[in-house]
């Protein structure tokens, strides 16, 4: 039997979903002028990458969501297939992101402050502050659009608004007023996936440091600084950062390696391995916090 929680659910989810994609990319020419830009782009098969990670990620959260409309409660989902899902797309999501902006300092390309991080705001900022419309819509429509509110739901409103994803990591958890808002936490709403933004944002804010360390030799003592600090402070925030390591990592590979070699070899699918399995218990926990 075929249920929300079964393996075949995915994969024949997963090919109507791509099947209704093709359907519209064939009728829609708004996108297949911007299929056709973005094939000019060097790492186009990214793109693809990235479809099927964010398949993994809403479907993990699909069944979380299950179980949690079943129990109450938020936890990772038992299914292992499905957890993982989650997991393994989150660390190649981190892992992208290291890749192709490490891949560019490598190029030469010079860092402008202000034009990186004016594109890196409107990259985040617009789509955050439309989802956090639609949060405070629905909380106060399961309310019937009263709001008794305080001072202190007022300063984490505002928080959530100029921060952003910070904001809202920050101060989620103290928004919890019954006499505001009768849910007990809102981040459940869309699934609590605000946090893999604060990564992005702290990763952006750093980024223009770490170019200092472009040369294969600093990088080279970054990452020992960083494995040697974890082994010291083995705690899982930390060991994100290895997720935009390994990214980098593999973009000195790509550039600087003879790729045909290098994937011929064991070691390689070893350390993918290691790197999932690095990864997985941090990542579980922060998936549902």
């Amino acid at each position: 039997m075929i249920t929300i929680e079964s393996v075949p659910f995915y994969f024949i989810s997963s090919l109507i979903f791509l099947f209704a994609a093709q359907l519209i990319v064939s009728y829609a020419p708004f996108f297949q002028k911007l299929i056709q830009k973005q094939s000019e782009a060097r790492y186009k098969s990214l793109d693809g990458l990235r479809g099927f990670l964010a398949f993994g990620v809403f479907f993990h959260h699909a069944v979380i969501s299950y179980y949690y409309l079943q129990s109450g409660e938020w936890k990772p989902p038992p299914s292992t297939f499905y957890n993982f899902l989650g997991q393994g797309a989150v660390s190649l999501f981190f892992m992208i992101t290291g890749f192709l902006f490490w891949s560019k300092a490598m190029a030469g390309s010079k860092i402008q402050l202000k034009n990186f991080y004016r594109s890196r705001v409107l990259r985040v900022y617009p789509m955050y502050l439309i989802t956090l419309a639609m949060i405070m819509l629905i909380l106060l429509a399961i309310q019937n659009f009263s709001l008794k509110i305080t001072w202190l739901n007022l300063i984490v409103l505002v928080k959530w608004i100029l921060l952003g994803p910070l904001g809202f990591n920050a101060g989620i958890n103290n928004f919890k007023d019954p006499l505001v808002f009768p849910l007990l936490d809102a981040s459940i709403i869309n699934a609590r996936v605000y946090w893999t933004l604060v990564w992005e944002l702290c990763f952006y804010l750093i980024f223009p440091l770490l170019v200092l360390f472009i040369k294969p030799l600093r990088f080279l003592s970054l990452c020992s600084f960083i494995l040697i600090l974890y082994q010291f402070m083995p705690i899982h925030n930390l060991a994100i950062t290895f997720n935009f390591l390994f990214g980098m990592i593999a973009a000195y590979i790509v550039n600087r390696v003879q790729l045909a070699k290098l994937f011929s070899h064991w070691s390689f699918s070893i350390g993918i391995i290691l790197n999932s399995s690095l990864d997985s218990s941090c990542i579980s926990k922060r998936l549902c916090l």
